[in-house]
């Protein structure tokens, strides 16, 4: 047995709480707060009932993959840190997240659409099996779970509105790859 086999059978998935930003679909809806676009708020609903509906086995997995926790070299990753957003959830989650999020700098920053295509893409050739359809929607619809969250965080707190543009510029055709 390998290492990662024995440390997902000695793992309690139910341990593993989720970061707040790939896991507040499952809480209480947010209050809505004028400072806050509607369409973030809709957005959210949609993706709400949408990770509702998702069924597939979870895997040990990090969920913040924003560069500044990533370390290269040579073309390699060597080094993830920030392990404190050790989670479980189904590999579509993680890799969809990760596929919005990865090019997140100091301020909390949302893929483009292509950018993230090419991201989910690449991820299903190096794992070598292609994701299901229901894969693909989660992993889309997971992408918007950090892009709203930091959507929301920018104009409750007043930052660059980095996240909250991109969501307005696209966030419609995100849901509709999200089957949402």
């Amino acid at each position: 047995m390998d290492r990662l086999s024995r440390l997902h059978d000695a793992v309690n998935p139910d341990v593993l709480v989720p970061a707040i930003w790939v896991s507040w679909w499952s809480q209480r809806p947010w209050s809505r707060q004028p400072a806050v676009p509607s369409f973030v708020y809709d957005a959210a609903e949609r993706v709400r009932k949408r990770m509702a509906k998702v069924y597939l086995p979870g895997v040990i997995g990090h969920a913040d993959w924003e560069s500044q926790n990533l370390r290269w070299t040579h073309g390699r990753l060597v080094v993830v840190h920030d392990w404190d957003s050790l989670t479980w959830a189904p590999e579509a989650v993680l890799v969809g997240a990760a596929a919005a999020v990865f090019p997140a700098g100091d301020q909390p920053e949302t893929a483009s659409l292509a950018a993230s295509a090419t991201f989910l893409e690449q991820y299903q050739l190096a794992r070598g099996r292609e994701f299901s359809a229901e894969e693909l929607e989660v992993a889309w619809a997971a992408g918007l779970l950090p892009s709203l969250h930091n959507a929301r965080a920018e104009a409750l707190t007043g930052r660059r509105p980095l996240v909250l543009e991109r969501m307005a510029d696209d966030y419609a055709e995100r849901l509709d790859l999200a089957g949402a």
